[in-house]
């Protein structure tokens, strides 16, 4: 997906879809290191793992809006949402709510504007996706649990479901 989105998508879209998948890649690392450091705390990468993540939907949000023909106004629009998700993540990290509340908002975004003006999407690939998109985030939702997901089973099925959908949506 990452290397279709570099002929497909902006360059600040690739960007962040390597940065997150590094970003990911390295504090998955550190949980299971006995220091939690690898350059960077533990607790450091999950911060950065926040921010790529909320991004990744938001960036999402923004190419559901099928607004290419305004690349101006998608590049602003991503690139506030980029500022604005480093400010609330460095403020609580840990608070769900920080997370949740800008990738509803820029959902609602997304459904009001394709409401007022018809997408032009690729219908089958969109059922798709939403579809395993939607699973994805119920193992997303189990993962928190860490209690019961202790291996990170479920944590894994929504990286794995989130990258698939991801071919889908994109």
């Amino acid at each position: 997906t990452l290397l279709y989105s570099l002929s497909q998508q902006s360059h600040f879209v690739h960007f962040i879809g390597w940065f997150t998948m590094l970003i990911s890649f390295a504090y998955h690392c550190t949980e299971a290191l006995p220091s939690q450091q690898l350059y960077l705390h533990e607790g450091n990468w999950h911060r950065l793992d926040n921010v790529g993540a909320q991004m990744s939907f938001v960036l999402l949000m923004i190419y559901l809006m099928d607004i290419s023909c305004y690349p101006n106004l998608r590049a602003f629009l991503e690139l506030l949402q980029f500022g604005i998700t480093i400010i609330i993540q460095e403020r609580a990290p840990w608070n769900l709510e920080n997370m949740v509340v800008p990738i509803i908002f820029w959902c609602v975004v997304c459904l009001i504007k394709n409401i007022v003006r018809r997408p032009h999407y690729n219908w089958h690939n969109f059922k798709v996706g939403a579809l395993i998109m939607l699973v994805a985030c119920i193992f997303f939702g189990l993962g928190l649990d860490d209690e019961n997901d202790y291996l990170r089973i479920y944590h894994s099925a929504w990286h794995l479901l989130v990258s698939i959908s991801s071919f889908w949506l994109w």
